[in-house]
């Protein structure tokens, strides 16, 4: 008996993991009560749409495109210093990704490939962040990370490309 007692005098401790092994398993649920009614569907699709386009005249291949866009939001993320639990951007690691040599579509189907990523203010989220993420594209991740030069540096790489920074 003292033991039942015992377990109901830390019912606040109780109530708490229950809350959130609840928030853990209805997470989608969660989320989209509080999405606002403007979603990115269609910019998504736009995103699809474009890539099978770009693919013929880019001079990068899709796989290619994939590894940049995720090397890029790597390079955004609070942990994008080479797994230092470092934050901020690394814009050297995103200089070296934007490649002069990519010519205009190559640019778009990076652009297209990276689509719409949930972004919680330092990057990628993670744990509990991820229920105050937001979807956003890449010119809006930019915009979140990077100012003065180093933004005018993205924004003149993607001005050739069929999305504008």
């Amino acid at each position: 008996m003292k033991g039942f007692t015992k377990i109901l005098s830390n019912y606040k401790l109780i109530l708490g993991v229950g809350l959130i092994a609840i928030l853990y398993f209805f997470y989608d649920e969660i989320k989209n009560l509080f999405k606002s009614e403007s979603t990115n569907d269609d910019e998504v699709l736009l995103f699809d749409d474009m890539q099978s386009v770009l693919e013929d005249s880019a001079n990068i291949d899709t796989i290619d495109a994939e590894v940049i866009a995720n090397q890029l939001e790597n390079a955004m993320s609070s942990d994008s210093l080479g797994g230092l639990s470092a934050w901020g951007t690394n814009f050297q690691s995103i200089d070296l990704l934007l490649d002069p040599s990519y010519n205009a579509d190559a640019r778009s189907l990076i652009y297209a490939t990276f689509g719409v990523r949930p972004y919680d203010g330092a990057g990628t989220p993670t744990y509990l962040s991820s229920f105050f993420a937001t979807d956003k594209d890449l010119g809006q991740w930019f915009y979140e990370e990077l100012s003065g030069d180093e933004l005018q540096q993205v924004k003149d790489y993607f001005s050739i490309s069929a999305f504008t920074i």
